[in-house]
């Protein structure tokens, strides 16, 4: 049985981080007075999803101990921490104020994040693909 590696738990952590953070923490703008919600509500909800869905390929990623598995939920993880850095602002649109908790909390934190885990993912999916590849050439 292999050891568990500590950029699993670094992976593992930086979802959480970007699921639960999008959900208590950074979370965008509240309803209106009339209780409908503004356009970075649903952008904070598209995050969540991905957060939530970096953290489940984390954690199977966690308890996988085959390297080429590892590397393949690495880049998925990857290309969905990617999409979510794109999400508030890009794809859907913010408040129309910039002095709005979307632009000033949400936004800035949600890019901060999903840049820590794309480049972590990077990075252990460069040491994967040289252990994984270097050991099949031999």
């Amino acid at each position: 049985m292999k050891k568990v590696r500590p950029m699993d738990f670094a992976l593992l952590l930086a979802s959480l981080i970007l699921c639960l953070g999008t959900a208590f923490a950074f979370s965008a703008c509240g309803p209106k007075e009339d209780g409908s919600w503004m356009m970075c509500h649903w952008a904070e909800r598209v995050v969540l999803l991905q957060g939530a869905i970096c953290s489940l390929l984390a954690l199977a990623r966690l308890v996988s101990f085959r390297d080429g598995v590892k590397l393949g939920l690495g880049v998925a993880i990857f290309l969905n921490s990617l999409a979510a850095l794109f999400v508030p602002g890009r794809i859907i649109p913010l408040c129309k104020m910039a002095n709005m908790r979307c632009h000033l909390v949400m936004k800035p934190s949600v890019f901060t994040v999903a840049i820590l885990l794309c480049l972590l993912c990077l990075l252990d999916s460069a040491l994967l693909f040289r252990k994984v590849y270097s050991r099949k050439s031999n």
